[in-house]
């Protein structure tokens, strides 16, 4: 594949947190026989948002408020993980950590929450997630939205609860993806609850319009997104905006390695190897090399 990746930063530090998925993503194109352009963009407004729409995708290290100045999105996606090198930081005494994706309309109004339950029935669907409403002060609102996008495929739809209904749902079912439809507000609330719980959760975001996606890392208030969770935030770009499942679970599968062989990048406040994002990203590509030839020579 020959792809155009676009990679915006709003600040020279945050430019620098780009360094390491650029390097992964020309070690997943010499891996896999790819071909990836990429160019460097600050975030100016009217020339980022050109840039934007002539990418195939586009990976954003940058402030919500940065990328809404150009992007016109009309849905949030935000997911909260915790690999399993990095479990023994969790503040829960469970074995597995929940995987939970937090789906909120940046817009008001009906046609906006459609779009954010469609996004979410769709996540559902692909991971047999769980899938839970939260009711908003728009009484009805994610009743209809969720009503609306559940019934050209015939799904089941799940009742719009208030959130202390279903905060804890987690809690109940660890092992499975939990998909949450929710405002902004009460949205907020509660993946920051998850992140500060699971003690070093790693989350990115993808804002979403109707033709084009930004993925970015972060997206939980109060906390500033790291070096892994710009990574993680690749995989995502890799399987999402140009659809290398392979190539998404290659990368994937080799930062979770390097997590769990005890690895840290400068700034997780946790015990562990520090390393400067050179090295990480260097880790990584020796990951990236043997897990490459290992499916390519059985596919599989």
């Amino acid at each position: 594949m020959r792809a155009k990746i676009l990679m915006l930063s709003g600040s020279m530090k945050e430019k620098n947190l780009l360094r390491a998925p650029q390097q992964a993503l020309n070690d997943i194109a010499v891996a896999f026989g790819h071909s990836f352009i990429m160019k460097d963009q600050q975030l100016d407004g009217e020339a980022a948002g050109w840039e934007a729409g002539e990418a195939q995708a586009v990976l954003a290290a940058a402030s919500e408020e940065a990328i809404l100045s150009f992007f016109d999105a009309q849905v949030r996606v935000s997911t909260l993980t915790l690999p399993q090198g990095l479990r023994d930081f969790s503040l829960l005494r469970i074995p597995q950590f929940p995987v939970i994706t937090l789906v909120s309309p940046l817009k008001p109004g009906l046609d906006h929450a459609g779009m954010a339950a469609k996004a979410a029935l769709k996540i559902a669907g692909d991971g047999e997630a769980m899938v839970w409403a939260v009711a908003s002060d728009d009484n009805g609102l994610w009743d209809d939205a969720v009503s609306r996008a559940a019934s050209p495929y015939a799904l089941s739809t799940p009742e719009a609860l208030p959130l202390a209904n279903v905060i804890s749902k987690p809690l109940q079912y660890p092992d499975r993806h939990h998909v949450f439809m929710a405002d902004d507000a009460q949205g907020s609330l509660l993946i920051s609850l998850y992140r500060g719980l699971s003690g070093a959760g790693l989350a990115h975001s993808v804002y979403v319009s109707e033709n084009h996606k930004v993925h970015t890392a972060g997206g939980v208030p109060g906390y500033f997104p790291g070096l892994f969770d710009a990574l993680y935030a690749t995989v995502a770009l890799l399987g999402d905006s140009l659809a290398l499942k392979k190539e998404a679970g290659c990368l994937q599968a080799s930062v979770d390695n390097v997590l769990a062989s005890g690895w840290r990048a400068r700034g997780m406040d946790i015990e562990g190897k520090t390393a400067g994002d050179d090295q990480i990203a260097a880790l990584i590509g020796e990951q990236i090399d043997l897990a490459g030839s290992l499916m390519q020579r059985f596919p599989g």
